[in-house]
């Protein structure tokens, strides 16, 4: 047996090949015929161009999916951040200032920005109707995708 120096063992482990670099063209000079690079008027159909749709509301040309999606991304951030302010305000400022009695003016200090008759339906209502809506409509959407393949 011929002792080695542990190279050509790691060579055959990882089975490569030290390749000499050779030249390559952008266009080799085989492929520059026209059957390489069909021509306008080939016998085959090409495919009609693709055109982007506005919706009637003005709308990019993106499809339900994109919208539906970002309709149940960002009602999750408003019903997030109405989450914070009552747990903030319900919790931690009590347990910040160790009594329910002083913490009753920080209570009725913020209750009419996230508690009004009007504020509360339109950050907590609203996003939860739209998040569960657009989940349910990208659901059907996408099962009616399915089955139309």
């Amino acid at each position: 047996m011929i002792p080695s120096d542990g190279t050509d063992d790691q060579e055959r482990l990882l089975g490569l090949q030290e390749l000499e670099p050779s030249p390559v063209e952008d266009t080799p000079a085989e492929y520059a015929h026209d059957s390489y690079f069909p021509s306008a008027s080939s016998s085959s159909p090409s495919p009609p161009p693709l055109q982007h749709r506005s919706s009637t509301l003005g709308l990019s040309g993106h499809g339900p999916v994109y919208h539906l999606t970002r309709i149940q991304k960002y009602s999750s951030y408003a019903f997030s951040i109405f989450t914070a302010f009552h747990i903030t305000n319900t919790s931690l400022i009590p347990l910040l200032t160790k009594s329910i009695p002083a913490s009753d003016t920080y209570l009725l200090l913020t209750r009419p920005y996230y508690q009004s008759p009007l504020a509360e339906p339109v950050i907590v209502v609203l996003p939860l109707l739209a998040h569960v809506g657009s989940g349910v409509a990208l659901r059907l959407y996408r099962r009616s995708q399915n089955l139309q393949r």
